[in-house]
């Protein structure tokens, strides 16, 4: 007799266990996951903590003296109190594609984490520069 998962194929459920990328290296379905990407995620997860104070004090942005020709201004804002979203929807939809889907997917919805912090950046670059 053969034991293990991947001794006697009856179901289709263990077969598709056999013929894991993860079970074939010798490691688990999770090593799969780029540790990149996963750090990526941490880092994006742990600034929505800091994300509130900034949102705060943005408010004031409209207050300053000579704002009213930079039309940055109102883009900034919407790029700030709008941040939390991107990375949410691409946070949890990386963690619940974690183990069903290739790594491309998860690059791709790393890529939508992404474009908060990106917004931000183009719009405090572009702001510098008018």
């Amino acid at each position: 007799m053969e034991d293990g998962p991947c001794a006697s194929p009856r179901s289709v459920r263990r077969l598709r266990a056999c013929r894991s990328p993860g079970r074939l290296r010798g490691g688990t379905a999770t090593q799969s996951m780029s540790k990149f990407l996963l750090a990526l995620h941490v880092a994006l997860g742990a600034s929505l903590l800091l994300w509130p104070a900034p949102a705060f004090l943005a408010l004031f942005l409209l207050d300053a003296p000579g704002i009213e020709g930079n039309p940055m201004a109102p883009a900034f804002l919407a790029a700030l109190f709008g941040y939390p979203v991107p990375v949410l929807a691409g946070g949890i939809a990386f963690w619940r594609l974690r183990r069903a889907r290739p790594r491309r997917h998860l690059a791709a919805w790393t890529l939508v984490a992404c474009t908060g912090p990106a917004a931000l950046f183009l719009c405090w670059v572009l702001g510098r520069s008018a």
